[in-house]
């Protein structure tokens, strides 16, 4: 079982026989909580652990460049992780202390207010086998940003309806620009990323599960009749 199309295709691309692949998506947890305020002044927000191939760095810099024409704009930098200190010193070195903010690891409370909150969700990651935050953020109403060749983030988005997919770091940048700027297309990609993310529940990810396994099982065979018994 493979959690993505993307994942998939690269088992195939390593010599497993395709045949013998089926995808089985993660499901997102329901969202029970009340919808928080969006944030009135420009927001990004990064979700996850803090080492070198998530590339926060993308999202710090892009911050910096959008400070110069957005001075309110501010990027909430959400996980832990031994890369905390180079990105700290990035953001310091960029002059952008005050428009970036590390919140460390954070409650499911909080992470469901900066997801409602934040008008974009920045996955800026090389590699995903899923884009489970681009999910989560969709189940809110906001949508994304990520990167076309990291896999799995490209299954967990409708490119140009839920989100949107880039190819370089500078599309990264202008992609995201081009959305704080529209806020017609960034609600109306909003409303789609709701529709997108409805389909990735838990019951339908266990239910899929089931039929995979069900299917692996060998035929149940009728219990042995013992002769003795008259």
């Amino acid at each position: 079982m493979a959690v993505s199309e993307s994942t998939r295709d690269e088992l195939a691309g390593l010599g497993v026989d395709p045949h013998r692949i089926t995808v089985v998506h993660n499901g997102t947890p329901e969202v029970v909580l009340a919808p928080a305020p969006r944030t009135p002044h420009p927001s990004l927000v990064v979700l996850g652990r803090l080492v070198p191939h998530k590339r926060v760095e993308f999202a710090l810099r892009a911050t910096a460049l959008l400070a110069t024409e957005l001075p309110t704009v501010e990027l909430v930098v959400a996980g832990h992780g031994w890369w905390d200190e180079p990105l700290r010193q990035l953001a310091d070195d960029l002059g952008i202390t005050e428009r970036d903010r590390f919140a460390g690891f954070i409650s499911e409370e909080h992470k469901h207010e900066l997801l409602c909150g934040a008008w974009l969700l920045l996955q800026p990651s090389l590699k995903e086998g899923w884009g489970l935050t681009i999910v989560e953020a969709g189940a809110r109403g906001t949508p994304s940003v990520a990167f076309r060749s990291a896999g799995g983030v490209a299954d967990a988005m409708a490119d140009g309806w839920s989100g949107l997919l880039v190819d370089d770091e500078y599309e990264f940048f202008l992609a995201i620009r081009a959305l704080l700027r529209d806020t017609a297309r960034r609600d109306e990609m909003g409303r789609a990323a709701v529709t997108y993310a409805r389909r990735f529940t838990w019951a339908t990810t266990g239910a899929a599960f089931a039929q995979v396994i069900a299917g692996a099982l060998p035929a149940a065979q009728p219990a042995p009749v013992d002769q003795r018994v008259p």
